[in-house]
């Protein structure tokens, strides 16, 4: 009967933890910290890309940095090119030629995104109080580095995360921009409630420099692990939904999965190194850290065991095995007909997201299988773009 407990915490994970975010964050607003208005003394920040080969969306990027209604003389790009062997280097010369007192760069040999954001960072710590770390591929609004900068105003601000918006062209199956929605929406309400929202969107969020630990080797999901140091900081980790990037990859489910498997094992790293949150019980961070990422790695990889333990429970005690039974059926009966409606090119919302929804937690699966093998680099590739 353990499955039966099984999907109680899924349903807890997934239903209630944020119907009661929402009701707690119904009264409360983004305005309750100080924020800098556009008129004041704006500090001045550092934007820093690790990047590797590039050259498809690079110049877009530094355009919409550029074209951005942030004071030129208030922000400049530190870039690290990671081994480049395409014309990003030529891209990044040319930007600097025009802004010259905006932009530095260096060039290293192969190093993975955490570690070039080690160097960047260790190199350009003094440089300015606050730090945007950006990736190439997510493109800034005019107003994206205010947002982003205006709530550090308040002393109590340690981390600021985007809102990122999935152009028409990245994923045609909606469900997977349902699910991003809801999970941007309910890091919204986090960082309402408790400031201790989990997990900035990777591709462009801020931080005050003085508060950047070193990402440790081999990590794979290098935002989350400075996010979570924030907060162990004492500090707050909002998401401000002004704040807007916009967000275009041409990929495919092959490639989708391997993305999410390989960010899942990083999750189960930091899994593994925060997990110390847990013992100090019923403070906003434990409570969100447990309920919004604790219980999601743990179910999935929970599954085939308890299985296994219900079927042992069945042959040598007598429990009722219709429970697992009836949970096993579902989800191979959801692939099934998924796969039917996709050969008959028809389509079903319910069924999409609940294929979408087991495509995800088999991620996690293999996820954890690569972690618990051992991971042996965090050297990036990127996305494949047209």
């Amino acid at each position: 009967m353990l499955i039966l407990i099984w999907w109680i915490l899924l349903i807890v994970s997934y239903v209630i933890y944020p119907l009661i975010m929402k009701f707690l964050a119904q009264n409360e607003l983004l305005t309750k910290y100080s924020f800098f208005e556009k008129n004041d003394h704006l500090p001045f920040v550092q934007i820093v890309m690790a990047i590797h080969n590039e050259e498809k969306v690079l110049h877009q990027k530094l355009e919409s940095i550029f074209n951005s209604q942030y004071p030129l003389e208030k922000f400049h790009v530190v870039i690290g090119l990671d081994n480049c062997t395409d014309s990003s280097l030529d891209i990044v010369k040319r930007f600097q030629q025009q802004y010259p007192e905006n932009i530095q760069f260096q060039s290293t040999e192969r190093l993975g995104k955490p570690e070039m954001l080690n160097l960047l960072m260790r190199e350009n710590k003094k440089t300015s109080d606050i730090t945007i770390l950006t990736d190439a591929n997510v493109m800034f609004k005019a107003g994206t580095l205010y947002e982003l900068v205006k709530y550090f105003k308040d002393s109590q601000v340690g981390l600021v995360d985007s809102k990122f918006v999935l152009s028409s062209q990245i994923i045609s199956h909606e469900e997977e921009k349902d699910y991003l929605n809801f999970e941007q929406q309910l890091k919204y309400y986090e960082g309402l409630v408790w400031g201790t929202m989990q997990g900035p969107f990777g591709a462009c969020y801020a931080i005050r420099t003085s508060l950047f630990h070193p990402i440790p080797e081999k990590f794979l999901v290098d935002d989350f692990f400075i996010g979570m140091n924030v907060m162990i900081q004492g500090f707050h980790a909002i998401l401000n939904p002004n704040a807007l990037v916009m967000e275009e990859v041409h990929t495919n489910w092959k490639q989708e999965f391997k993305r999410k498997m390989r960010i899942s094992s990083g999750n189960y790293q930091n899994l593994d190194f925060f997990a110390k949150v847990l013992f100090k019980p019923f403070t906003g961070l434990s409570i969100t850290w447990f309920f919004h990422k604790v219980l999601r790695l743990l179910l999935p990889v929970a599954f085939l065991p308890i299985l296994v333990i219900d079927l042992i429970a069945f042959l040598f005690w007598g429990y009722s095995l219709i429970p697992s039974l009836i949970t096993l059926i579902l989800i191979l009966g959801v692939v099934f007909l998924h796969y039917i409606l996709q050969r008959l090119n028809l389509h079903s919302r319910t069924i999409e997201r609940l294929s979408y929804f087991i495509y995800i937690n088999l991620a996690l699966v293999q996820g954890f299988i690569f972690f618990i093998k051992g991971i042996q680099t965090n050297v990036w590739k990127p996305t494949q773009r047209k």
